[in-house]
């Protein structure tokens, strides 16, 4: 059994690829058009099973990836034709934390693992951004601070704390990726129905507490300036 699938926005990423490449590499668009009906067949598997809500902010995450790709693939073929106008690989690599902001986004409906490398574009650049909106500078600063935390958990570990090192392991099996992640788990995990134990997720919520946040038995994840609740 494998353990380490592509995510949702890793097909939506590769299914952005797989179409301009049945365009712009029509000698074989018979094999890219076998692909992307397969990415399509993951991609509608994962939704079906995960339930996950197609929001008005995903289809522009979308859009955005879509968009950053093609760029992208103009660049570089300039590049490898020798074309220097227009060519800017700096640009190119700022553009790929773009990507990653997108994919994190699309990432959102089903939750599981994110790319939390995120580039800064260049001063040159900034008409490139994309105005996410506050949420997203939220969210993204709560990405750093859930580093934090795993950086605390990893500090407490080496210290010889047994029961931190079984809370990285429960963070590693339920894929939690960011304090959002924890209000998945109130109904299904929460009491150690999985055979983790209450004194391990006790010791989870006492981390939890160090760092300014609460995470309530009714799934509401208590935080110094978001209210997440499950849905």
């Amino acid at each position: 059994m494998r353990k380490y699938l592509p995510t949702l926005a890793e097909l939506i990423d590769r299914l952005s690829i797989a179409q301009l490449k049945e365009v712009f590499i029509p000698d074989h668009k018979k094999e890219y058009s076998e692909e992307i009906r397969d990415i399509v067949h993951d991609i509608q598997s994962i939704i079906d099973e995960k339930n996950g809500k197609i929001t008005a902010e995903t289809i522009r995450a979308i859009v955005v990836l879509s968009q950053m790709n093609l760029h992208i693939w103009h660049n570089e073929s300039n590049y490898r034709k020798g074309v220097k106008d227009g060519n800017n690989l700096e640009l190119t690599h700022g553009i790929n934390g773009i990507r990653n902001t997108a994919k994190n986004k699309i990432q959102e409906i089903v939750g599981g693992r994110k790319d939390y490398k995120i580039d800064c574009l260049a001063a040159e650049f900034k008409d490139w951004e994309i105005s996410w909106g506050l949420k997203s500078n939220i969210q993204n600063s709560l990405s750093e601070e859930f580093n934090r935390f795993l950086d605390y958990i990893s500090d407490c570990r080496r210290n010889n704390n047994k029961t931190a090192a079984k809370v990285l392991y429960i963070l590693s099996i339920l894929k939690i990726n960011s304090f959002e992640d924890f209000r998945l788990y109130a109904d299904k995990d929460f009491l150690g129905k999985n055979g983790f134990g209450k004194k391990s997720w006790q010791e989870l919520k006492n981390y939890l507490h160090y760092f300014g946040y609460e995470y309530r038995n009714n799934g509401e994840l208590i935080t110094k300036s978001i209210k997440f609740k499950k849905q």
